[in-house]
């Protein structure tokens, strides 16, 4: 199980755990907390999509139902499913980088 804190690189806050809650959105903190379980949905072979969990079979969702702000939903949804890719960030707009995986 690989644990997973996201941190935004440009405003520098973590996105903070609601414990399960499902419709509930997420908020960010500048304190980190204990990350997200990181899992690998394999609904789609061809695709490395992962499902951030936070508690309770539930996890970071992001549906248009929900005007695409990130709520609690049950894991397994489509919109349960995500991407990560590199990005660059110039360093003006980076703050001080902590890794987190």
């Amino acid at each position: 199980m690989a644990v997973m804190c996201s941190k935004n690189a440009v405003t520098g806050k973590y996105i903070t755990q609601q414990n399960g809650a499902t419709s509930r959105t997420y908020t960010t903190s500048e304190t980190q907390g204990n990350g997200f379980e990181l899992k690998l949905n394999t609904s789609d072979p061809y695709l490395m999509n992962y499902e951030m969990v936070d508690a309770n079979n539930v996890g970071i969702h992001c549906a248009a139902s929900q005007g695409y702000h990130p709520v609690g939903w049950y894991v397994g949804s489509e919109a349960n499913k995500w991407v990560f890719k590199v990005a660059t960030v110039r360093s003006k707009q980076a703050k001080s980088s902590t890794r987190c995986i």
